[in-house]
């Protein structure tokens, strides 16, 4: 493997095409960052036997953005999204539609960034994939990036049953170590919940080990103030309309643990959050916010627009549907500073 083509190749890409990363369509990410790491490890991406694109995955519509194959048989596929465009799950639902069919090793989901790497739907329809790797090559350090494409994405990987099956097997560890982490976390919250919401054994410790002793009040106030960063596990049937009450703000680097099932139809509410945060925290820039398409102090000339009650302005996203909500979020935040990925919701 050539160590410094890829190092060169990485550099290029972060550093000197930095300027125009954020406005790269998915073709575009195709071009300028896909292939060029793919080529890096192994694959000839100019050659359709090994590097496909536009694969068919059943007898209808739906392709793939590539299938990568070893003599006829498909390793893994690569389905590529804008680099703005966060990756949930939508759009894991959609690779994992790919992978029923087309049967592969491994799948990945990347916007050019961020790389998602999965083990296949088990059998059965509603399977989910099974993420065994998630990292943001902009941010991890150069040789880990090296390192996990070469250790699960390398051509040479895939040349034989033995280092397919080698591959494999290294992916289902790291799952179930994922899995297991993920699970204990969740167990934990859950916990800790159930500690703090009011529990009269840690209010008298809290009290008996403060000096001077603070009241009962004090104490329940404290245990809300430090429980809030947590995000809790959100129940799998809601009764009643699902409407966040918290955002939160993910540390750069780490994972955050609980789920972030929010119906679509809530992500108003969630931009209505994250406006009326931003102001909080940027109250000398917030009129920035204006230069971002489909926010307005007025409803004039706005199509069907929304009203953000807490920072009294109005939105009206383009593309018209809940999703483009889920996607201002993102833009609000970019705008001011923050991680495009930093967003996780928190309901009651």
């Amino acid at each position: 493997m050539d160590c410094v083509a890829f190092g060169d190749t990485l550099a290029n890409i972060i550093q000197s095409q930095s300027p125009i990363l954020g406005n790269l369509d998915e073709r575009a990410v195709e071009i300028a960052v896909v292939l060029p790491l793919l080529s890096r490890v192994g694959w000839d991406t100019g050659n359709m036997a090994e590097v496909y694109p536009q694969s068919k995955v059943d007898a209808g519509l739906r392709k793939v953005d590539y299938a990568l194959q070893v003599d006829g048989v498909v390793r893994f596929l690569v389905e590529v999204k804008s680099w703005n465009r966060p990756l949930q799950e939508a759009e894991e639902n959609q690779l994992a539609g790919y992978c029923h069919q087309a049967k592969p090793d491994l799948a990945v989901l990347t916007s050019g960034s961020r790389w998602m790497l999965y083990l296949p739907p088990k059998d059965g329809k509603d399977a989910k994939l099974r993420k065994f790797l998630d990292f943001d090559i902009t941010t991890l350090d150069p040789l880990k990036v090296q390192e996990n494409f070469e250790k699960f994405l390398a051509r040479g990987k895939f040349a034989t049953k033995t280092s397919t099956t080698d591959v494999v097997r290294e992916s289902k560890r790291l799952f179930d170590k994922r899995q297991n982490l993920n699970d204990a976390f969740e167990r934990m919250t859950k916990a800790w919940n159930s500690l703090t919401n009011q529990s009269p054994a840690l209010t008298n410790l809290i009290r008996e080990i403060t000096d001077p002793h603070p009241d009962e009040e004090q104490v329940e106030q404290f245990l809300e103030r430090v429980q809030s960063p947590l995000v809790n596990k959100v129940p799998e049937k809601v009764v009643g309309p699902l409407v966040p009450q918290y955002i939160t703000f993910q540390v750069e680097g780490e994972e955050a643990y609980g789920p972030v099932r929010v119906k679509l139809s809530a992500w108003r509410y969630v931009l209505d959050d994250v406006c009326r945060l931003m102001r909080e925290r940027h109250p000398d820039t917030f009129d920035r916010i204006l230069e971002i398409q489909g926010f307005s102090k007025s409803r004039e000339n706005l199509k069907s627009p929304i009203e953000m009650a807490s920072v009294e302005l109005y939105f009206a996203y383009p593309a018209g549907h809940a999703m483009g909500y889920r996607q201002a979020c993102v833009d609000v935040l970019v705008k001011f500073g923050y991680s495009r990925n930093c967003l996780t919701v928190r309901v009651k």
